[in-house]
């Protein structure tokens, strides 16, 4: 069952929650186990190679050069970097490739968003009113699902984002009554701008939006909707690092009408809400 939005839960702790993130740790490093085989080896996939090329772009740029990664002297005879959609250079797990180089980075990297997957669905249930083994149950099905397990196995870097879905929606409700949360909820939603992509933020955007609709209609106020328009705002100026090259980038270069990959914004909400998905 789960809790109205109109009031807090307040679920009794359980004495065995203190060992639930090991326990999350311990399903990620489980479900990327294969990738450690050769920690060192890089990816096979197309997908995989596009996103490890462009971190070890930016890796060096820092690491060799001292120069934050404005520009990729190394594809096309030179790229825009920062500005590139796809780059997840601002991301805050950017520091793992790094630390460890862009094989076991990229890597530690999988394990981190696998792990915020589980942590995640796992805090939203408890706030939701669930107890601990539905909890630990809505966990596992939306960590080692199978939506994320193909884009991250195919080496769809930026869908790693729809890991932090879960914060998204439990911060949004956290602030229904503290009002304080709509910072952190700003966060993770530039956090998931940070990590690129064209698919991710609109898919995260339709979500919280289908929320606070709910939550909207429950409480019979709009302030659901003010609390989003405040999240956005903190989003925007959060990563306007990243925000802002990204949107020049794409006014400056319009995608061409004759592709066949263009998405209109109604393409997009009604995608959202068919049943073959986004």
């Amino acid at each position: 069952m789960t809790a109205p939005a109109d009031r807090r839960v307040n679920i009794p702790r359980h004495p065995s929650e203190r060992w639930c993130p090991l326990l999350f740790l311990a399903f990620a490093f489980l479900a990327a186990a294969t990738v450690f085989v050769h920690p060192q080896a890089l990816a096979d996939s197309y997908d995989w190679r596009y996103f490890e090329t462009w971190v070890e772009a930016g890796r060096r740029s820092i690491v060799w050069f001292g120069q934050f990664p404005l520009w990729n002297p190394w594809t096309c005879g030179g790229q825009v970097y920062l500005a590139n959609p796809q780059s997840i250079v601002t991301s805050p797990t950017f520091a793992l490739p790094l630390l460890f180089g862009t094989a076991l980075g990229l890597k530690l990297q999988l394990v981190a968003y696998l792990f915020f997957a589980f942590d995640g669905m796992y805090r939203l249930a408890r706030r939701e009113g669930l107890e601990l083994a539905g909890a630990l149950f809505a966990s596992v099905l939306f960590g080692s699902g199978g939506w994320l397990a193909l884009h991250l196995g195919e080496g769809h870097c930026t869908f790693a984002g729809a890991a932090l879905f879960p914060y998204l929606v439990l911060f949004h409700r956290r602030a229904l009554d503290e009002r304080e949360w709509l910072i952190p909820l700003g966060a993770v939603a530039a956090w998931i701008v940070a990590l690129g992509g064209t698919s991710t933020p609109p898919m995260a955007m339709v979500l919280l939006a289908t929320v606070a609709s709910i939550d909207a209609y429950r409480r019979r106020s709009l302030s659901p909707y003010l609390n989003l328009f405040v999240a956005g705002v903190a989003a925007a100026l959060i990563g306007a690092v990243r925000l802002v090259p990204a949107l020049q980038f794409v006014f400056d270069h319009p995608r061409h009408l004759f592709e066949t990959d263009a998405n209109s914004i109604i393409d997009i909400i009604r995608n959202a809400y068919e049943w073959r998905g986004v």
